[in-house]
């Protein structure tokens, strides 16, 4: 499914490996212990702050009450208008969940969106190019 949804290599490693931690996290100390073992698997400075600020979110959360707040206060440390876009889609997701397996259900559907938003992105870009084609034949 998440191999699907992605638009570059790097994104396809996140989001593959927050879709496998989400398929097998029981509890909030499960998720803890999956946050610590993501930050393993960064390649990048950039993913590695992002994960890095999860991972010490994560260490503080007692309950999902804990993650939506932690949540809300990391949209204020996002540095780039993509990360922005992520923290904020997370946000919204997390002020409507309950239980972890709501968090994986959300997960999947989040998907499922960006699924969607690259196929009409293809078929923009895809009009956009038909249409210069056109204007260069005429």
């Amino acid at each position: 499914m998440a191999k699907n949804v992605t638009s570059t290599a790097k994104t396809h490693v996140h989001v593959v490996k927050v879709d496998s931690m989400a398929r097998n996290v029981n509890s909030v100390q499960d998720l803890k212990i999956k946050v610590v073992a993501l930050k393993n698997v960064t390649s990048t400075a950039k993913t590695h702050v992002h994960v890095a600020k999860v991972d010490s979110m994560a260490r503080n959360v007692n309950s999902v009450q804990n993650l939506k707040i932690k949540v809300v206060a990391s949209k204020n440390v996002t540095s780039t208008a993509k990360t922005h876009v992520h923290v904020v889609k997370a946000d919204l997701m997390a002020k409507s969940v309950n239980s972890v397996q709501d968090l994986t259900k959300m997960l999947h559907v989040t998907s499922v969106e960006k699924k969607v938003r690259k196929e009409n992105q293809e078929q923009r870009e895809l009009k956009k190019l038909m249409v210069r084609q056109k204007q260069t034949l005429e």
